[in-house]
């Protein structure tokens, strides 16, 4: 019933609504999963921000032996949403893709910070891209993606990111990056003491070898 009617479906809205049942359909009853692809491509050429057809989609087989990529096509989604600067939307497409990636060992640093191009100060976009960080990754970078999370995270972990960031910066021996993440430090958390939060500046001892150096 869903195969036949879909078709008729005028509206794009409903048309798309139902064509993630309808891709379903093909697959689990009718046995053909390039009709269902052909569904969701459809589908996602109306709405690219549209995850739960673009999940379906990259489950299916990319051509005869072959397998589609897990997460090619939400990758997409999320830089489609980042152009168009739908700030919730790519908050949404981008956390959960993070997740399915990460479920796999797949990297997921790139969606995160394609995200906070339209949400640059949010929380979790943030904490994920942060925890990406490797020790591939520029020094200066990671250290600027670090000074955004310190601005927003909960007063719990400011200490914690100070810390790390002050000890890095004096390894590197950046004093303006020390006193700018001191600050930053303690905006963030006006409640801590001043001294406290100063105090991981006398714990490191600057080394030549940081990857932190600029």
């Amino acid at each position: 019933m869903v195969s036949s009617t879909l078709p008729n479906l005028l509206d794009v809205g409903e048309r798309n609504a139902a064509a993630p049942a309808h891709a379903r359909f093909l697959i689990e009853r009718l046995n053909r999963p390039h009709d269902a692809s052909d569904v969701l491509r459809d589908a996602l050429t109306d709405d690219p921000d549209d995850l739960e057809a673009a999940e379906l989609l990259g489950g299916q087989p990319a051509g005869p032996g072959r397998r589609r990529r897990p997460g090619r096509v939400p990758v997409g989604a999320v830089r489609r949403g980042a152009q168009r600067g739908n700030r919730a939307s790519t908050i949404d497409v981008a956390m959960r893709l993070g997740a399915q990636l990460e479920g796999t060992g797949a990297a997921s640093g790139k969606v995160y910070r394609q995200a906070l191009a339209v949400a640059p100060d949010d929380l979790q976009l943030l904490r994920g891209a942060v925890a990406t960080i490797g020790p591939d990754d520029d020094g200066a970078e990671a250290a600027a993606l670090m000074e955004r999370l310190l601005a927003v995270e909960t007063a719990e972990q400011v200490p914690t990111i100070t810390w790390h960031l002050v000890t890095a910066y004096q390894e590197a021996q950046d004093w303006a990056g020390v006193q700018r993440v001191l600050v930053i430090g303690h905006r963030a958390r006006p409640r801590t003491r001043r001294s406290t939060i100063a105090s991981s500046s006398t714990t490191a001892t600057p080394s030549s070898g940081s990857r932190w150096r600029t």
